[in-house]
């Protein structure tokens, strides 16, 4: 066997004799081994009512997709009309109306995906109606990065960029003292070279899904009273930057995995008690104009000097050493969704003004 000695030398790049000899086989063979490339997406959207006098009504939808593949999902509910009440001589008193969509791609160097969900009620019933909208998108490789003999088998690190191109909003429509609505709007992303988020500095009413990841946007809105004041309360946060520096330790010579998880979620819930108003809530998560890997910018030995003698290679053969183009147009995932949904709104609130 080798002594701790032994393997430090040849972890050094000088050779030691036969042992040593078989311990750079030993090392050849590891680092050959390659790991997997991946790329995956998983959407899901849900349209769930419970009202006083139409019961109980739900819609789903889910759908896992492979690389390059782009899958999308929606969930719709209504319960086609005025909301009847019960009583002779049995008057409109409510509708309801909900819908919501979900996206993603995924491939080596690029993730999609695009959440949007609204939701609304109106009458003078109880109705209560949630839509909920979820996507991710992910992709995993393996980086091998060879910088000759001299430093084979020792640690460096590299440094690269993300690009992020999102958005994330949403809004309450006009509520009744007794209504009662908020929107709970969230985007995350973890991966290779990325820190955890300190969730102890973010508000804690947005903590919870922040934890783990390690950029995070999220925005979430209430309504309710405040100083005796009827109002929407808002809470926002986001740690995302146009441009993310990463970086990553390497083992010259041994491949090592690299990955990403992007995770977007919407959630509008809107309630009716009864004599209210009505109200509505509708939220977009955007990033379906890409999270892109713009290059790696460096590769470095462990006391930070540039190495510019080195040759890469990854599992699925993708150029981690060149940036991804900027998408066209149309490579873009997203079709206008957002403006379906302010549309959408607006012809809701429309509909229950006139209810």
């Amino acid at each position: 066997m080798l002594g701790s000695r032994q393997w430090l030398e040849f972890a050094g790049g000088r050779s030691f004799g036969i042992g040593g000899r078989c311990a750079v086989l030993l090392g050849l063979w590891v680092a050959a081994i390659p790991y997997a490339a991946t790329a995956n997406t998983a959407v899901s959207t849900s349209a769930y009512t419970n009202g006083t006098v139409n019961g109980v009504l739900t819609d789903t939808d889910a759908l896992n997709g492979g690389p390059g593949q782009a899958v999308n999902v929606s969930s719709f509910m209504s319960n086609g009309g005025p909301v009847y009440s019960s009583v002779p001589p049995y008057p409109p008193v409510g509708s309801q109306y909900g819908e919501a969509f979900a996206s993603a791609f995924a491939s080596e160097g690029t993730l999609k995906a695009s959440v949007t969900a609204e939701t609304g009620t109106a009458g003078l019933v109880q109705n209560a109606l949630s839509t909920q909208a979820f996507a991710r998108a992910s992709w995993s490789d393996g980086l091998l990065i060879d910088a000759g003999s001299g430093l084979f088998g020792r640690a460096g690190y590299i440094t690269a960029v993300l690009s992020v191109d999102g958005t994330l909003g949403g809004d309450i429509g006009p509520n009744g003292p007794s209504d009662t609505a908020f929107v709970d709007l969230t985007a995350r992303l973890l991966g290779t070279g990325l820190p955890p988020l300190d969730v102890m500095t973010i508000d804690p009413i947005l903590r919870s899904a922040c934890g783990g990841w390690a950029h995070c946007a999220r925005q979430y809105s209430g309504w309710g009273s405040f100083d005796g004041v009827f109002t929407v309360s808002t809470a926002t946060y986001s740690n995302f930057a146009p441009l993310i520096d990463v970086t990553i330790p390497v083992t010259f010579g041994y491949q090592m995995s690299l990955g990403y998880t992007l995770d977007l979620y919407a959630y509008p819930s809107a309630s009716t008690h009864a004599n209210g108003l009505g109200t509505a809530a509708d939220g977009s998560v955007d990033y379906g104009h890409t999270l892109r890997w713009a290059g790696v910018t460096g590769v470095f030995d462990a006391a930070g000097n540039p190495v510019t003698n080195f040759t890469g290679s990854s599992t699925s053969g993708f150029d981690y050493f060149t940036a991804v183009p900027e998408p066209g147009s149309s490579a873009l995932l997203l079709l206008g969704i957002g403006g379906l949904a302010t549309a959408r709104r607006r012809r809701l609130l429309a509909a229950r003004q006139g209810s």
